[in-house]
């Protein structure tokens, strides 16, 4: 029997790593939050998002994340949407996608801010109707295709919302393959550091600690931030 549990126990990891690596690149009078917005944001001295992340973890070195059909690129989406119509998050946000591992090989994400904006809609538009045909044929032959009517409702969601969809695409960015230790170490100028098992102490003690901060704010009923 598969144990189900590693899956979101990898995922839980990872979204306190992510948190740990953008407060070692802040700057004076900014901070960083862990699930208040999105999975991580960032924020300036005027309370301003300047930064949203949503990150995706996969345990297998097959995985893939960030389809162009996955839940995940369309709920993403979906939420930036919504925050930008609360006029939480703005054009002056940076939205980013990551992942431990590589997105598939067609993949719509890489070309959001490379393509024109009407490029994007296009491409996203025949992602649309090739899975509306997808569901034209279960629904010939009796059956229900309850995935890709959440994919093609998600979609639709997202082009019927272009004046949002376009700020996201302006300001979107993504890592897959992110190696986040390596990054950390960069940041804190530590990279230098040959011996491994005091770079793995560091690492973990920063990342104790941002656990045990976050837990301390929750059971207070603050934010963690």
């Amino acid at each position: 029997m598969k144990d189900s549990a590693k899956g979101p126990g990898s995922g839980y990891i990872y979204q306190f790593e992510i948190p740990l690596l953008e407060l070692s690149k802040l700057n004076k009078q900014e901070y960083v939050s862990i699930e208040k917005i999105d999975d991580v944001a960032k924020e300036d001295e005027n309370g301003t998002y300047t930064l949203t992340v949503q990150a995706k973890h996969s345990i297998s070195a097959s995985g893939k994340t960030f389809g162009n059909t996955s839940e995940d690129l369309w709920k993403t989406i979906k939420i930036w949407i919504d925050k930008i119509k609360l006029s939480i998050l703005s054009e002056k946000n940076e939205f980013k996608a990551l992942t431990n591992v590589a997105f598939p090989a067609n993949s719509i994400v890489r070309k959001f801010n490379s393509n024109s904006f009407e490029e994007n809609i296009n491409d996203i538009t025949n992602i649309r109707n090739q899975q509306q045909l997808k569901l034209d044929e279960k629904t010939k032959i009796g059956k229900t295709a309850p995935t890709i009517t959440k994919i093609i409702t998600l979609i639709d969601y997202a082009l019927n919302h272009s004046k949002e969809l376009e700020i996201i695409f302006k300001k979107f960015s993504y890592q897959e393959n992110y190696k986040i230790e390596e990054d950390f170490f960069n940041s804190i100028h530590l990279s230098s550091v040959k011996n491994v098992a005091i770079k793995e102490d560091i690492y973990e003690n920063f990342y104790g600690w941002i656990i045990q901060q976050s837990k301390r704010m929750w059971l207070n009923q603050k934010e963690a931030a």
